[in-house]
């Protein structure tokens, strides 16, 4: 029986390489750059889509805390008027009644609302109300100040999303909005 031997080419370069990656069945491969560009354009799509909806999720939290604050503040001055008979006397905007400490903790009245803008108690005011407790924007230190469609969108968590009446008032153009405790 005779042994047959490889066919060799005599010309080094027709011979077959050896090569260590055809042996294991594994070629490892990187990703283009072409490929990374467009996963990344992709995930900027998805944010450019995602965020704006985190945006108003946000918008929507800090209105519903609002009214939630605004209620609750409302519902100490209607405690305390059935407990001594009078409401909380006006402090002035962003300080607190001295009488609110019996319900609610200064910090909580003399920090800036949710939305933005300072707490304020008023007491027989221009509008004809006995006690409203709102918030009043436009000074060097409320944040950001909130024009009437927002403020709407507001009232609508309230009663009726019109502010001209119902229980959430525009006081004064633009800068004050209470919720009327008593008329």
């Amino acid at each position: 029986m005779t042994h047959r031997r490889p066919l060799r080419s005599a010309c080094p370069r027709l011979r077959p390489q050896k090569d260590s990656r055809r042996r294991t069945g594994f070629l490892p491969r990187a990703f283009t750059l072409v490929e990374i560009l467009i996963v990344v354009v992709i995930l900027g799509i998805l944010a450019a889509i995602v965020v704006p909806q985190f945006a108003d999720a946000t918008t929507g939290a800090s209105q519903t805390a609002f009214v939630n604050n605004v209620r609750s503040f409302a519902q100490a001055s209607e405690a305390y008027y059935h407990e001594f008979g009078e409401y909380f006397e006006d402090a002035g905007t962003g300080n607190a009644p001295v009488m609110l400490g019996r319900y609610h903790t200064p910090e909580e009245w003399e920090s800036l609302t949710p939305i933005g803008g300072q707490w304020d108690a008023e007491n027989n005011g221009v509008g004809g109300y006995q006690s409203a407790v709102g918030v009043v924007f436009g000074g060097a230190d409320t944040g950001p100040t909130r024009d009437d469609a927002f403020m709407q969108q507001v009232d609508a968590i309230f009663d009726d999303g019109d502010l001209a009446d119902g229980a959430f008032r525009e006081i004064q153009d633009d800068t004050r909005y209470s919720m009327i405790v008593r008329e």
